[in-house]
């Protein structure tokens, strides 16, 4: 299982230059993953006025994107316009967008919905209609926000869980229906060359996202490479352990 390490960014993160996702992708951040909707610096929630900057700065470094959009509790089901607004900050790059995260948590855990918190998220999943879904949340506000609802669990989970390790899969408790998660915030807030994102790692196979087969040809050959001068340094001390024992022989002989 070939696994990604992703930096999510905010509003927060203000405007992020081409040349600093270069210098992530250079070191290993390969996906970009932007907030669309959600908290802002100065307060409140709305668009953020960043993100189409974001996403198009990190693509052009080489960089897989997606966005996330903070699903709020309310009293109203519906969420057309919520969702239409965060497509609209993504701009010309929604087009290039890998897939759509709902974002569910909530500082004080309020339900989704006081009656049917499924019946929101799930008008915020077919408001999206033309791009994957995943889903992040944690166990602590997944059990509280959605009820520990098993109805979302066919989509890849973004678990946010925090700890030492980057493991894809440390510690992972299951809940809401996963048995596992598909991508895994394990750091707050870091400043990483430049930019001030959260850190992940995620398994491009769970999230639904194909491979690259040059990129798998790559590691293939690059094992056999190294195999290739392992057995070679193995031979070569063979072949020098003969000629020792066949020059002792040929010493005795004399």
């Amino acid at each position: 299982m070939a696994t990604v390490h992703a930096l999510d960014v905010s509003s927060h993160s203000g405007f992020i230059n081409q040349s600093a996702w270069e210098e992530a992708h250079r070191h290993g951040w390969t996906m970009a993953i932007v907030q669309a909707w959600g908290g802002l610096p100065g307060g409140g929630s709305g668009p953020n006025p960043y993100c189409e900057a974001q996403l198009q700065n990190a693509r052009l470094a080489g960089d897989l994107t997606a966005i996330y959009i903070v699903i709020p509790p309310d009293t109203d089901p519906l969420t057309h316009e919520l969702i239409r607004v965060a497509k609209a900050a993504a701009g010309a790059e929604y087009q290039h967008l890998e897939a759509v995260a709902m974002d569910i948590e909530d500082e004080d855990r309020r339900p989704l919905h006081p009656d049917d918190p499924d019946a929101r998220l799930a008008d915020a999943i077919a408001n999206v209609g033309d791009k994957d879904v995943w889903i992040y949340t944690s166990l602590d506000n997944w059990t509280h926000i959605m009820r520990g609802s098993e109805r979302f669990a066919h989509y890849p989970l973004w678990d946010g869980r925090w700890g030492p390790t980057d493991g894809l899969d440390d510690a992972f408790v299951p809940y809401g229906g996963w048995t596992r998660c598909a991508m895994r915030q394990y750091q707050r807030t870091t400043l990483l060359h430049g930019i001030s994102a959260d850190l992940n790692v995620a398994s491009l196979a769970r999230l639904g996202i194909a491979e690259d087969p040059q990129e798998e040809l790559r590691e293939e050959v690059e094992r056999l490479r190294k195999w290739r001068e392992a057995a070679s340094i193995v031979l070569t001390a063979q072949a020098a352990k003969a000629e020792e024992i066949a020059a002792t022989l040929r010493q005795v002989a004399r």
